[in-house]
């Protein structure tokens, strides 16, 4: 082995002098960054194990981070404190939030409240609008509850006949059209008409049922062989003029509780104009209309149409 020059020597330490300061430098500045990186990472782990030179054991954050490793040669890992501020803005805009929703259904309840004006009445209980003085402002609200429940009992009848409308019951002429045959020997018309002449409770009901029955097919009644065909459609136009009776009658119901319940919508909406007097009853809105049913224990649906409001209506 060579012997190295003194001046080479020289030169040699001087370079490790000079540039141990820099190393330092360099390894306080990556220590640096490692630790800023921690302060503002998602760390919830329990530390990083450095593996190198001069690695350090740190301790994790309280971020969101498992168990990190850390490799290199003089670094460790620092203490960073994950995402507490961002939780904290978020919690803090969640409560922020719930507070201008509430503030948001005060205001709308106040709206309502101050639309309805002296119809906040409705908030007295039942037994006071049951004893209150029919003139006075719960009294009127009384009647305007009572004749709601009117329109709401009259509208479930309605909708109960509607229910029972047989739509498949056939007319008298699609009855006839759909059983005469090529041999009848009276024309449709005229079984028609004698269908529709039929008396149920009338002592020749049976007889006429008969007759007709011959007339649709120009059979003969007096022949064994078609005693069968005749008394099936003889039974056949007998049902059919019962489900006619039935829904005929259904109709007449349908058509005196519509009559019914247009007066009784008549009266709701002069109950109402009466409660809300001096004030327009026409400048209430559908929400504060539901909201005074809701008081009264009303189905909300069945609100008076005030846009139908007349003068006529008496305002005292």
């Amino acid at each position: 082995m060579r012997n190295l020059s003194r001046p080479l020597v020289s030169a040699v330490l001087a370079a490790a002098v000079f540039s141990a300061p820099y190393t330092l430098a360099v390894t306080a500045l990556t220590l640096s960054a490692k630790e800023a990186s921690a302060n503002n990472g998602n760390g919830n782990g329990n530390g990083g194990n450095g593996n190198g030179g001069n690695g350090g054991n740190g301790n994790g954050g309280n971020g969101n981070g498992g168990n990190g490793n850390g490799n290199g040669g003089n670094g460790g890992n620092g203490n960073g404190n994950g995402n507490g501020g961002a939780a904290s803005a978020s919690a803090s805009n969640g409560n922020g939030n719930s507070a201008n929703a509430n503030g948001n259904g005060q205001s709308a309840r106040g709206a309502i409240a101050s639309s309805l004006k002296g119809l906040n009445a409705a908030h007295a209980s039942a037994t006071a609008r049951a004893n209150a003085a029919p003139n006075s402002r719960v009294g009127r609200v009384e009647t305007y509850a009572q004749m709601t429940q009117g329109v709401i009992d009259l509208t479930n009848e309605l909708n109960d006949l509607l229910s029972q409308v047989d739509e498949n019951v056939p007319t008298t002429e699609q009855f006839v059209d759909d059983n005469i045959s090529q041999n009848a020997t009276v024309s449709a018309d005229d079984i028609a008409n004698a269908i529709d002449a039929l008396d149920p409770n009338s002592s020749s009901y049976s007889d006429d049922l008969a007759a007709i029955a011959a007339d649709l097919t120009g059979l003969d009644p007096t022949d064994p062989n078609n005693a069968q065909a005749l008394a099936d459609l003889a039974d056949s136009i007998d049902a059919t003029v019962t489900a006619q009776n039935e829904q005929e009658a259904i109709a007449a119901q349908i058509a005196q509780v519509e009559n019914d319940l247009d007066d009784q919508r008549d009266d709701q909406l002069a109950a109402l104009t009466r409660a809300y007097a001096p004030n327009n009853v026409a400048e209430l809105d559908q929400e504060s209309l539901e909201a005074l049913n809701g008081m009264l224990g009303l189905d909300t649906s069945a609100i008076p149409d005030v846009t139908q409001a007349s003068s006529s209506f008496p305002s005292r």
